[in-house]
């Protein structure tokens, strides 16, 4: 049997001139759009000055707030307190972290992490309309017919030509883009974009499709929504993100079954089925170019109908086509409340609801740094590779899992942080916690206090690097015993049980010692 490993602590770690977090407090339930304060303990060891401490406070990886600790000469401890909100529904990472190069010599207080769940009161969604269609009537009906759904609706029934010829007695509602574009754009879940040519219109700035893209990029949902008017999505601002890129100025017509381009659970059981035994449906489709990352869902005579694509750690969907309102006539065929289905289904994905979520896999939503994390496979065939990469940060890092393995045991990431973890080549990413080692560094007394007690037991110093973290922190040391030494030795474990039956005789006597009678 092998000696049992140990690894010995960075010198120098001394708690006096150390900064460290404790006391990570928050609301345990958050709500999306709306804020929630997290607040934390800064300490320090050396009170003698008076100190500002720099902290940050990231939601899921991404930065959400900074705060300065201010410790006034003698005081030992200053409070943080931050401001945040999480986009998407399920279980958000909470972490607050010392900035960088002021946590002192102890590295393994710097960062706090803390689970919060997040529940919807109701989807907010804006949709912006440049004529009434069918198509848009429809949309509008499948919204407003959902109870969870907060609806803000405009339709733009006039251009700027229009406008130059108009009565000046003619009385129009103002559209108050930059209320919704730019002061309260981050208190919507969704954007929707239906039919709508913002280049006929001189209010509409770049600076609107510019907070539109920002909106994506930090966690929003988009849907494009094609139509009669062109847009402009070829070039120009919202080019980057739009999954087909095409000026939408020309349309061709198709007739063929509305088929699954891809597996995906977008698309549920019943509306699977339903397009495996459907007839032919008329459609007006405007091509384009798909962009890369975009994944076809939905397709028409070979045309892409539904489009969706990823932008930062946002979505977006995009309908191709301006007659899919049609499914509502097909209930002779089985189609009733098809479309409110399909269109009900999009917004959940584009949301990031956790019944959508297809990783390919299960894991803890939590690790220690290093520690075994146990991870389940939904299908073993074949070989894995799964991938860990830090949000906001470097560091990555891959694991192979054997064909045929229905699970395997990894170790987490030797970094604290939020991560990104995923099968190669495919699947949705779960987010995994990885807390800091607790009691990690030791100063130099206790130091040598746990090496004069572990050496004589059989326990040897580890090799930088044969453990998989030993080699990646400054020093390539740290210091993690295996555990108190009287439980893996029997001369300690003899003479503890001795104490306790020492103890049991001398309570179960003594009653029996003053109930006898004196001489």
């Amino acid at each position: 049997m092998s000696a049992r490993k140990y690894v010995s602590a960075m010198a120098g770690s001394d708690p006096v001139d150390d900064v460290g977090l404790r006391d990570l407090t928050t609301d345990p339930v958050w709500f999306t759009r709306t804020t929630a304060p997290v607040r934390a303990t800064v300490f320090r060891g050396n009170a003698e000055k008076a100190l500002d401490v720099d902290a940050l406070c990231f939601v899921n990886g991404s930065l959400a707030g900074t705060a300065r600790a201010r410790f006034a000469a003698g005081a030992l401890e200053a409070a943080v307190e931050f401001t945040a909100s999480a986009p998407h529904l399920g279980a958000a990472r909470v972490e607050v972290a010392v900035a960088e190069g002021q946590g002192g010599s102890r590295r393994e207080n710097d960062r706090l992490l803390h689970e919060v769940r997040v529940l919807r009161d109701k989807i907010r969604v804006l949709r912006v309309v440049g004529r009434p269609t069918w198509s848009s009537k429809f949309l509008r009906d499948a919204l407003v017919r959902r109870e969870d759904v907060d609806l803000v609706d405009f339709h733009i029934l006039r251009s700027m030509q229009d406008l130059q010829s108009a009565s000046q007695n003619l009385a129009l509602i103002p559209f108050p883009v930059d209320e919704l574009f730019v002061e309260n754009i981050n208190s919507f879940d969704l954007i929707i974009w239906q039919d709508f040519d913002s280049n006929s219109y001189s209010f509409f700035k770049d600076l609107y499709l510019r907070n539109i893209k920002k909106f994506v990029r930090d966690g929003g949902g988009l849907l494009l929504w094609a139509g009669d008017l062109p847009w402009d999505l070829g070039s120009g601002e919202l080019r980057e993100l739009a999954p087909q890129r095409g000026s939408g100025s020309q349309s061709v017509l198709v007739n063929g079954p509305l088929e699954a381009a891809s597996e995906h659970r977008l698309l549920g059981e019943r509306l699977s089925r339903w397009l495996a035994e459907s007839g032919s449906l008329p459609l007006r489709v405007f091509p384009g170019e798909l962009a890369e990352g975009t994944r076809v869902l939905l397709r028409c005579a070979g045309e892409p109908i539904l489009v969706l694509r990823d932008f930062g750690a946002g979505r977006v969907a995009q309908f191709c086509s301006d007659g899919l309102w049609q499914l509502e006539y097909n209930a002779g065929r089985g189609g009733e409340g098809l479309y409110g289905e399909l269109t009900s289904q999009v917004v959940l994905w584009l949301l990031r609801h956790p019944d959508l979520v297809a990783p390919g896999f299960s894991m803890p939503p939590a690790a220690a740094a290093g520690e075994s994390l146990e991870v389940r496979l939904a299908s073993p065939v074949g070989s894995k590779v799964l991938v860990f990469e830090r949000v906001g940060g470097q560091a990555r890092y891959e694991h192979e899992i054997a064909s045929g393995a229905g699970a395997a045991v990894l170790p987490a990431p030797p970094e604290p942080g939020v991560y990104q973890v995923s099968i190669k080549g495919g699947g949705d990413p779960l987010l995994l916690g990885v807390h800091a080692l607790e009691n990690e560094f030791l100063p130099a007394a206790a130091r040598q206090k746990n090496l004069s007690r572990l050496e004589p037991l059989g326990f040897q110093r580890a090799v930088p690097g044969e453990i998989p973290w030993s080699d990646t922190l400054e020093g390539a040391t740290l210091t993690r015993t295996t555990g108190a030494p009287w439980h893996h030795n029997w001369g300690y474990l003899s003479a503890l049980l001795a104490l306790l039956f020492g103890h049991w005789w001398l309570i179960s006597t003594a009653p029996a010692k003053a109930a006898r009678p004196a001489p």
